[in-house]
Order: C-alpha cells, then structure tokens, then sequence
C-alpha cells in the first residue's frame, strides 16, 4: 500500500509543483487515493497536487471550491542550529539587505533578491534538517524557487555565502534530494558537490522516508479509532450482558 502511495505522491509534486510531463501515475482504489490526499496535506504539499489529482483520482468531486495556489515558503524566521553559524548568516543577511535597498531603487535587484531568497530557503531547510527532520514542503519550495528564477540567480555568489556560513554539505544534501527522489537533472542544481551511488541513495531515502512516516502515521492513527471503536463496542455489549443477567436475578 505505502510504496504505491509513495511513488504517485512522488509523481504529483514532479508533475505539479515543477511541471514536469514524464510523470507515471499508477491506479489505485478510492481509499488509497484519500489517503494520498490526507498525507499530502499533512506534509503542507496538498496544493502542488491538487491539480493532477483532479485529472486523475476517481475521487468524486465535493463540490467545494479547494485553494490549488501553491503555499508561499516564509522564511521570516530562518536561522541556523549554531550560534556561530548564524550569526555569520545574520551578517550576510543584513549587509545584503542594505545593498539591496539601493539596487531596488535603481530597479536592478531581481538576481540579487532572488538569490537572498535561495539562501534563506537553504538555511531553513538546513535548521530544520539538523534540528528535526527533512520538511518536505521546504525541499519542494527550494525546486519552485530555483525553477522560477533560474535565470536570475547568482550561483557564485551563493556558493561564496554557503562555504562562509559552513553549510555547503547540508544544501549539497538538499539538492540532492531534488536529484534523486524528484527528478531535477544535475546541472541544474549548481550547488550539489560529490554526487555519488551512496549520496543519492541516502538523499532519496531521506525524503522518501518522511512521506512514509506521515503515511504510517494516518495508518496508526486509523487503526486505533477502529480498535477504539471495537473495545468500546465489546465493553459495551458485556455491559448490556451482565445487566441483564442482574435483572433477571433480581
């Protein structure tokens, strides 16, 4: 069940969140289908899909209106793990900050702001990576960004600020997952080093894993409301039993 699931989830975000068109959409029943749409939910990515899943769920329509605008990544919040480590992050920040209040009024800011964001996204996801696990929304929104503003990013410059703030391996990483388990090509994703069998395997299994704990999640989730719902019916009807046999004694 969860493999198939997976794969289609998979498949959806290639399909909708970076609009690629070799996607393979295996058959599933009814259930497995909702069951995809409470994970991707779950994982914050159910917007990507909802397209595609329109097309090709045999779900029947609700009829209510479903937001299929994909979520906006804020990375107001980005900070790193180490007090060091992000402070230089911090400095980085602000100083290019300063520098692009005076690009914008000049209306030459687009590379260098869309290049800040690509790091703010990196840091998060690598915060979030070391700290919790991998958020799978965080890892689709970097491919968003870099899929939209490809031709406006500075890579040399991101390189410049990834190797002074000390995290080149964990955005590596994070590239790698877009690689391996969605498909980027690797020449578009600059900062991916030393690709190798054992990288992509671990970076694949990573991301995958993540979709399967929420999957196992709903799973258990389910089947303690139906082991719930036997336990009280069975206490229930003992209950009932021995009432009546009280009654009768009486």
């Amino acid at each position: 069940m969860h493999a198939c699931i997976t794969h289609n989830i998979l498949q959806l975000l290639r399909a909708g969140a970076f609009g690629f068109t070799d996607t393979e959409i295996r058959m599933m029943s009814p259930h497995k289908w909702r069951t995809l749409r409470y994970v991707a939910d779950t994982l914050g990515v159910l917007p990507y899909c909802e397209k595609q899943l329109r097309a090709v769920s045999p779900l029947p329509s609700t009829g209510e209106a479903t937001d299929v605008t994909p979520p906006y990544y804020d990375v107001n919040n980005a900070q790193l793990f180490n007090h060091w480590t992000n402070k230089r992050y911090e400095r980085i920040r602000d100083e290019e900050m300063e520098r692009l209040s005076s690009l914008i009024l000049e209306d030459d800011g687009s590379n260098a702001e869309a290049t800040l964001r690509l790091l703010d996204i990196l840091v998060m996801n690598a915060d979030y990576i070391i700290t919790r696990d991998i958020d799978v929304k965080g890892i689709i929104a970097l491919g968003v960004h870099m899929k939209r503003y490809r031709e406006s990013i500075d890579y040399e410059q991101l390189d410049y600020w990834l190797g002074h703030i000390g995290i080149i391996q964990l955005a590596s990483f994070q590239g790698n997952m877009l690689v391996s388990a969605l498909g980027f090509k690797e020449e578009d994703v600059p900062f991916l080093k030393k690709r190798s069998k054992s990288s992509d395997k671990q970076a694949r299994r990573s991301f995958i894993r993540c979709i399967k704990l929420a999957l196992q999640k709903h799973t258990f989730s389910n089947t303690m409301r139906l082991q719930l719902a036997l336990n009280e019916t069975v206490s229930y009807r003992f209950f009932s039993a021995i009432s009546m046999v009280t009654d009768i004694e009486e």
